[in-house]
């Protein structure tokens, strides 16, 4: 059993702090920054169960809370009478929940006999369930940027910016990991199947101006297959190696929920599936 108590910090990106309106590439927005950002100060707190079947084989249940000190979050806005998005230090929130985490190896030659005794069974999963509550009890500082001027600090009720009592940006509440794999020593073979799963999230917050609401994206659903096997030949060492990634071909999905009961796509898009082959030798 253990506890455990830490400080640490989350320092703004460069893009984030810019004051330069730049186009997403990767979401088609108009995105400025805000040169004003502080860090986001945590204190984390963990209490965690564990128990050990044997070297890199356990069972382990956590639970953990985190109050963060301005935290830095995605917020909407206008820029021209267009909709963009910008950067905001909200005044605090909290995060808190539980996880759930298993990995064993299971042992071919125990259950089926010496002829399998190089094979191996690999079992790993994750589950996290987190809540959090952002506050609006406090300031929000945003940047005015103009030619003349260039940045100026703009300091104004958070509660004009932030819905009291929301979840994080970017937060999902449920989150889920699950690998199945094989080994052959003998072989040098290692095969895996990795499926991700993560509830739906805030991607860009509401606007309270306009009445736009939150944009809640939903990840995809992702199934990978990865196999490698490494070959001692020809003078070296050889890992040959194959992938493949979104196996199911999930897609992108975000939308915006509006009080008449209307959901718009914000934005959707194909992923596709990935295939890929690789050599690779050690000298």
């Amino acid at each position: 059993v253990r506890a455990g108590y830490s400080q640490t910090s989350n320092r703004p990106q460069c893009r984030e702090l810019t004051p330069a309106t730049f186009l997403d590439d990767e979401t088609d927005q108009l995105v400025i920054g805000n040169p004003f950002l502080e860090n986001t100060e945590l204190r984390n707190y963990d209490l965690r169960a564990e128990y050990y079947f044997g070297r890199g084989q356990f069972v382990t249940i956590g639970g953990f809370y985190k109050d963060l000190s301005s935290p830095i979050e995605v917020s909407s806005t206008q820029i021209g009478g267009n909709e963009a998005q910008t950067y905001v230090n909200a005044p605090s929130a909290t995060l808190y929940g539980f996880e759930f985490e298993y990995e064993r190896t299971f042992g071919l030659g125990d259950i089926l006999g010496n002829r399998f005794e190089s094979k191996d069974l690999i079992l790993k999963t994750n589950y996290t369930w987190s809540q959090s509550e952002v506050s609006a009890d406090g300031d929000v500082t945003t940047a005015l940027v103009s030619s003349a001027t260039g940045a100026v600090r703009v300091v104004t009720p958070a509660s004009g910016f932030i819905v009291d009592g929301r979840h994080l940006q970017g937060q999902s509440n449920q989150r889920v990991i699950f690998q199945f794999g094989f080994e052959d020593s003998d072989l040098n073979s290692r095969a895996t199947i990795r499926v991700n799963w993560s509830s739906g999230r805030i991607r860009q917050t509401q606007n309270i101006i306009t009445g736009g609401p939150d944009v809640i994206e939903r990840p995809p659903v992702t199934v990978d297959f990865v196999w490698s096997r490494t070959i001692e030949n020809w003078g070296g060492e050889w890992e040959l190696g194959l992938a493949v990634r979104n196996i199911l071909g999930d897609d992108y999905e975000a939308t915006q929920a509006f009080p008449d009961a209307t959901v718009a796509l914000f934005d959707t898009y194909d992923l596709g599936r990935e295939l890929s082959a690789s050599i690779k030798r050690s000298f």
